[in-house]
């Protein structure tokens, strides 16, 4: 379905280590699954148990990512500040 090719395509880039495509992807995702509860008011349950249990995986893979990144910047910064 539709969510393998989006969790395909953000492993895909946290793998090549392309944030920015990768948080392009993420937005696009969090989009569709914000338009698909505001169109189902009937039903909540859009997702399968199977599919929440995918996502899982991915957020984790993001969020290990969003932290190694985040340590780069501050390792760049300090240095930066010790430049000076």
């Amino acid at each position: 379905m539709y969510e393998t090719c989006y969790f395909n395509q953000i492993q895909k880039f946290l793998g090549q280590k392309n944030d920015k495509k990768a948080k392009m992807v993420m937005k696009q995702l969090a989009n569709c699954l914000r338009k698909m509860s505001a169109n189902n008011k009937q039903s909540r349950e859009f997702l399968t148990p199977q599919q929440i249990e995918a996502l899982g995986p991915v957020m984790k893979t993001c969020l290990d990512f969003v932290t190694e990144m985040k340590a780069a910047t501050t390792l760049a910064l300090g240095k930066s500040k010790k430049a000076f």
